[in-house]
């Protein structure tokens, strides 16, 4: 009897220590760049963010939100993305790189930039272990004519 006891204590030690290394090595950062992003009106940017150390995004939740978390940009979501989750503004506008997922890679696409694009974006990435997100913040430029005018809108 205390032999049986002794055993299903190891078996739940090392149970636990196993799911304390899944959960440690499932720890991630989201990496975004340390500058803003610049983009002219009318044309595509693209808003970096991958993780590190670079695992598989796949299975992921990722999520591109302005202000509202529950109103995203874009919803990634069961190895899907979800389109009527979106913000009807950024409706055919956005989309990932899924080739590169397995990489790490969960940068935004987006497409035909509006002023209205222009500020804060926060990438939420959440394996269901571990959450992170990055902060990036777009800015739009609208050249007039041919001159070297430029104006910024955040």
């Amino acid at each position: 009897m205390v032999m049986k006891v002794q055993k299903g204590t190891i078996c739940f030690v090392f149970f636990l220590l196993h799911m304390t290394h899944v959960a440690w090595t499932q720890t991630f950062a989201v990496i975004g760049p340390s500058t803003d992003i610049f983009a002219l009106l009318g044309e595509d940017v693209t808003l970096p963010a991958s993780l590190s150390p670079p695992l598989s995004a796949q299975e992921f939740e990722v999520r591109w939100f302005r202000n509202d978390f529950y109103s995203p940009v874009l919803l990634y979501q069961n190895l899907q993305i979800r389109p009527e989750s979106q913000l009807q503004a950024y409706n055919g506008r956005t989309s990932l790189f899924p080739e590169e997922l397995m990489s790490g890679n969960v940068s935004l696409r987006l497409q035909d930039v509006r002023v209205s694009d222009g500020g804060l974006y926060r990438c939420f990435v959440d394996s269901r272990l571990w959450d992170e997100e990055a902060h990036i913040t777009l800015n739009v430029e609208a050249r007039a004519c041919e001159e070297e005018l430029t104006l910024t809108y955040t």
